[in-house]
């Protein structure tokens, strides 16, 4: 059976949910991207390409069910250019185990991500440590903010000589990211 896992997007202008990351009371707290093993769009919403076109978005991940997962690899199916419109971009990211308000990640400051599967693991638990547990008490499992994944703040830089228009990515599949691990049912 898959794991349950929970993907969550943060409002990156609104204080800090640490302490709250298990709840969507949180006080950053946008909506979620997954829910079990089903998945919603990562919108970067509306992006001005004059001068630059840039848009972070910043989520966390943890267990909803009793296991855990280990070995997280973050990567994107296409890199360099929106397939089939020919829009030079650069996806990035930054991890991090502390909130930043208004963290806004320059290029220098990325890890481009990548268009393959890495070879090691990329996202970590808030702590650093490489698992992430469903929390205390296997399928009775009581959830808390120290089993969740780092922030991961996550930037598109889109070139700005890009046509203007809508580019809904998702459905098409032509810019999606994927999020590769290791599952230990408890």
């Amino acid at each position: 059976m898959p794991p349950q896992i929970r993907i969550t997007s943060w409002n990156i202008s609104e204080a800090s949910p640490v302490g709250l990351r298990h709840l969507s009371s949180a006080p950053s707290f946008l909506n979620y991207l997954s829910s079990g093993n089903t998945s919603e769009l990562f919108n970067f919403g509306s992006i001005a390409v004059s001068p630059s076109g840039e848009a972070t978005r910043v989520w966390t991940v943890r267990v909803e069910d009793s296991g855990l997962i280990s070995n997280l690899r973050f990567w994107a199916n296409a890199t360099g250019l929106l397939t089939n419109l020919n829009v030079p971009f650069i996806l990035g990211y930054v991890n991090s185990g502390s909130w930043v308000k208004g963290f806004d990640p320059t290029q220098n400051q990325v890890k481009v991500l990548s268009g393959t599967l890495p070879i090691s693991q990329n996202i970590f638990r808030q702590d650093g440590t490489t698992s992430i547990g469903s929390g205390i008490g296997g399928s009775n499992a009581v959830y808390n903010d120290l089993d969740v994944s780092q922030f991961v703040y996550t930037k598109l830089f889109i070139a700005p000589n890009a046509k203007v228009g809508g580019y809904n990515m998702g459905a098409s599949g032509a810019l999606s990211f994927r999020l590769t691990f290791d599952f230990i049912q408890e």
